[in-house]
């Protein structure tokens, strides 16, 4: 258990000190300043407004951010892996169940940082047609949807060697499925359709049997990502 809280310190530190981590938190603040200051002198609705900044300005940075930094997990360390594990200073086990809680905890710490703040001075200075429980209803999918790409993307690091092609794949697993989804009429898995539905759910509109379906099918992605992720690293061959 030390070993494996030690690790996630550290992979926590090498994350603070990441450009791509620090210019992603960075991003969301500034979009979210500048939407919250837009909001409030031309009230705009409060729905409207949250929703936009999770389309327009959370989701596509996430997307780079989330993608670039559970993809380089595993596949940019495969030296230090080996040193460490055939050393036996650490167990596969300890290894990757430490990355998969340090990014996706990460991941999920920026998703709610900014958002929450931002959610806040929406509700006070714009035109005030939300609640909080549609406010965290819509959070929590939100989460949710980056949970599983960070789980997504970790898996596919430990799958693919090198860093560029597991980040390409990330980008295609976050879009391609979501629109075949689409296609089929299973919207209620399709990425783009959760995000459409957000203004909706912060109104306390959307149903909750809609809320609570997307919720389980992605943390269920998240948990199956998780399992392959372990269960490939433990037979990898470093």
């Amino acid at each position: 258990m030390q070993a494996w809280l030690h690790l996630v310190r550290i992979d926590l530190g090498e994350l603070g000190r990441s450009r791509s981590a620090r210019a992603w938190a960075l991003l969301l603040i500034a979009g979210a300043a500048y939407l919250a200051v837009v909001a409030s002198r031309e009230r705009e609705l409060a729905s409207e407004t949250l929703g936009f900044y999770m389309q327009a300005v959370l989701a596509p940075l996430a997307w780079l951010a989330v993608s670039f930094l559970s993809a380089s997990a595993v596949s940019g360390e495969t030296d230090v892996i080996a040193d460490s594990i055939l050393s036996r200073s650490v167990s596969r086990g300890e290894y990757i169940l430490a990355k998969i809680a340090a990014r996706i905890g990460a991941v999920l710490a920026v998703c709610l940082a900014v958002p929450i703040p931002f959610a806040y001075f929406v509700v006070r200075y714009a035109a005030g047609d939300v609640s909080w429980w549609g406010i965290a209803a819509g959070l929590a999918m939100v989460c949710a949807l980056a949970a599983s790409l960070a789980a997504i993307g970790i898996a596919l690091s430990v799958a693919v060697r090198r860093t560029a092609a597991a980040f390409a794949a990330v980008l295609a697993a976050a879009v391609l499925p979501g629109l075949a989804l689409q296609f089929l009429g299973l919207n209620w898995l399709s990425v783009i359709v959760v995000l459409d539905e957000l203004p909706r759910t912060f109104r306390g509109e959307t149903s909750a049997w809609f809320l609570a379906r997307t919720l389980c099918c992605f943390a269920l992605l998240a948990a199956v990502s998780t399992a392959i992720s372990v269960r490939v690293f433990r037979r990898k061959d470093l």
